[in-house]
C-alpha cells in the first residue's frame, strides 16, 4: 500500500529487511510456542505434542496459566533430546478417582524434569502425574477470582525454550534404548553453564482436546514466535523468568518485531522494558473471524476459544503494581468486577449466502434495540453459538468450558461468519499498543484461538449416535498503524 510505503520511509520503520527480531513463524516452528487452550471440563482430556525437530537437545520451560487471570497453575522445565517429541496429557483428578477437583498431568518417564515428580503420586496403573496447584491465587496471591481448585481446570500454556543443551549434560538426557541415561545429573536444576548454548529454535507444538465417552477430537497447533531470545535463558524451575518480558534486545538496543500488516513486514522496536509489546505486537489482530453453525438439522454446535496471552502483563496487579491497566487493555483485573477484567468488543455476524451484518443498520427507523455488545472478561474466554430463544446451558456445548459467552443468532442466520471487532472501546477510543521506538502503535488486541465444531447425527446407523468433530485456526485481520498516534497517518479503515 502507498500509505505503508510512506510511513516506512517518514518514521524510518524496516520493511522486509533482514534484521534480528522477533516473529511469527508461519511455519510453525519457533523459540515459544503459545497453545490457546487447554481444559479437563466435562469428563475431557487434552494431549500434548511438542517436537524438536532439530539435531540439538534443549531444555524447555513448561508454564501451564489458569484461564481468568493468567496466573500459573504449573511449571517445569523439561529435557527434550534432539530429533524427539515430549507428549503428555491433562485430566481432571475427580475423572481418575484421585482426591481433588482440579487438573493435572500425566507425567512422561522416558523424559527428564526438573524438578523430578514426587513418585508417590500414581494412578492406579502405576503411571506418575502431578496435580495442578494454586499457589499463585490464593493467600496473598488472592486476586479476586476463584480460589478453588476447579480454577486450574482450563486455560491456556506456552512452552519457553531456553538453552541448546551440549556436553555431560546432553548426554545425561539422550535416550538409551528409549530411557535418558542420568536424569538425576538435571533434576535439581544446577546445570553446567558451558553445557548451555543459545535457544536456536525449531519447537513446535499440537495439541487435542478429546471427551473419550462422546468421541469428539478437537486438534489445534500452537503459535510459534521465533528469534525472541538471542541468548541462553536457562533458570531452574520455580522461577518466573523466561517470558515474553526477556525477550532480547538487538544490536539497536530495542526488542524488535517483524509485524505483518497489510501484505508487508513492518520492523518495529521498543525498549527492553517493553519487551512484551514486541510479542504483543506480533499478535495484534484488528478483529478475529471464523466461521459457525448451530443448525437444528445438523444437531450443530459451534464454539469458539479467544485466548489474549499476554493480557495479564498488562491488567494483573501484581505485575502492574502502580496504576492504571497498560494499553491497550484498559481495565485492572478485578477493577470493576471480582475476577474479572472486562474487554469489550463488536460483533458483526453475516449469513453464508452474504447479505447485511446482523447487528448493522436494519432499515427501520427508528431502528430497533440492539443487544449490548460482547463481553471479553477473561484471559482465556469460550463463546458459545446458540439459536436465539434457547436458554443457553451452563457449559459451552462444544468444549464444555464452565464459563462461556453466549452470542444467540436467529434461525435465518443459523449458519455464518462472525467477527469480534477488537479496534475500539464501546466509547469509541481507540484501543492502541504503545507507541514503538519508531513512534507507530498498532490498533488491535493481542490474540490467538481457534474454533471447535461439532456435529450431531442421531442416525449414523439404528440406536447410535455419531459425533463429527473439527478445529479450525481462528483468521484474524491485522492490525491497523497509526503513525505518531494521530489518525491522519493510519492504515484504518
Amino acid at each position: 500500500m502507498k500509505l505503508l510505503s510512506t510511513l516506512c520511509l517518514s518514521v524510518g520503520i524496516l520493511c522486509a529487511q533482514a534484521a534480528p527480531a522477533m516473529t511469527l513463524n508461519p511455519r510453525g516452528t519457533g523459540q515459544v510456542l503459545l497453545f490457546p487452550y487447554y481444559t479437563v471440563n466435562r469428563h475431557q482430556q487434552t494431549l500434548i505434542s511438542v517436537s524438536n525437530l532439530t539435531a540439538a537437545a534443549k531444555v524447555v520451560r513448561v508454564r501451564f496459566r489458569e484461564a481468568y487471570d493468567g496466573r500459573e497453575v504449573l511449571d517445569f522445565n523439561v529435557f527434550i533430546a534432539a530429533q524427539s517429541s515430549w507428549t503428555s496429557a491433562l485430566f481432571s483428578l475427580d475423572d481418575a478417582g484421585l482426591s481433588g477437583t482440579g487438573g493435572a498431568i500425566l507425567l512422561n518417564d522416558n523424559f527428564c524434569t526438573s524438578p523430578a515428580f514426587s513418585s508417590n503420586n500414581k494412578l492406579p496403573d502405576g503411571r506418575p502425574y502431578q496435580p495442578f496447584l494454586n499457589y499463585a491465587y490464593i493467600g496473598l496471591g488472592a486476586d479476586t477470582g476463584p480460589t478453588d481448585d476447579t480454577r486450574t481446570r482450563e486455560g491456556y500454556f506456552e512452552i519457553v525454550e531456553m538453552a541448546q543443551l551440549i556436553g555431560a549434560t546432553r548426554d545425561a538426557i539422550a535416550p538409551v534404548n528409549g530411557v535418558p541415561p542420568a536424569c538425576a545429573r538435571v533434576a535439581t536444576g544446577d546445570l553446567p553453564a558451558g553445557d548451555l548454548l543459545p535457544p536456536g529454535g525449531g519447537l513446535s507444538g499440537s495439541m487435542a482436546i478429546v471427551d473419550v465417552p462422546i468421541g469428539t477430537y478437537y486438534a489445534t497447533t500452537a503459535t510459534a514466535l521465533d528469534g525472541v531470545y538471542n541468548q541462553v535463558m536457562y533458570t531452574s524451575s520455580g522461577q518466573i523468568p523466561p517470558d515474553l518480558r526477556n525477550a532480547s534486545a538487538g544490536a539497536n538496543g530495542l526488542v524488535n518485531a517483524y509485524v505483518p500488516v497489510d501484505g508487508s513486514i513492518v520492523t518495529l522496536g521498543y525498549p527492553p522494558a517493553q519487551a512484551v509489546d514486541a510479542a504483543s505486537a506480533l499478535l495484534a489482530a484488528s478483529e478475529v473471524i471464523s466461521d459457525y453453525d448451530v443448525s437444528a438439522s445438523e444437531g450443530a454446535q459451534t464454539d469458539w476459544v479467544i485466548t489474549f496471552p499476554t493480557k495479564h502483563f498488562y491488567v494483573d496487579p501484581a505485575i502492574v503494581t502502580n496504576g492504571p491497566a497498560i494499553a491497550p487493555f484498559s481495565e485492572l483485573f478485578g477493577e470493576s468486577l471480582p475476577g474479572s477484567s472486562e474487554t469489550i468488543v463488536a460483533l458483526h455476524v453475516y449469513k453464508r449466502s452474504g447479505g447485511r451484518d446482523l447487528f448493522g443498520p436494519s432499515g427501520i427507523d427508528p431502528p430497533p434495540p440492539q443487544p449490548p455488545p460482547p463481553v471479553l472478561p477473561y484471559e482465556t474466554q469460550v463463546v458459545m453459538f446458540m439459536p436465539r430463544g434457547q436458554t443457553p446451558p451452563t457449559v459451552s456445548p462444544a468444549l464444555g468450558a464452565a464459563h462461556p459467552l453466549s452470542l444467540s443468532v436467529p434461525s435465518d442466520y443459523s449458519v455464518g461468519v462472525a467477527h469480534l471487532n477488537f479496534g475500539s472501546e464501546y466509547s469509541g477510543v481507540p484501543r492502541l499498543l504503545r507507541a514503538s521506538h519508531e513512534g507507530v502503535q498498532l490498533q488491535g488486541l493481542p490474540a490467538i484461538g481457534f474454533e471447535a465444531i461439532n456435529y450431531v447425527n442421531a442416525n449414523a446407523t439404528p440406536g447410535v449416535l455419531a459425533n463429527y468433530s473439527a478445529a479450525y485456526p481462528m483468521r484474524s485481520l491485522a492490525p491497523c498503524v497509526v503513525d505518531g498516534g494521530t489518525a491522519a497517518n493510519a492504515t484504518c479503515p
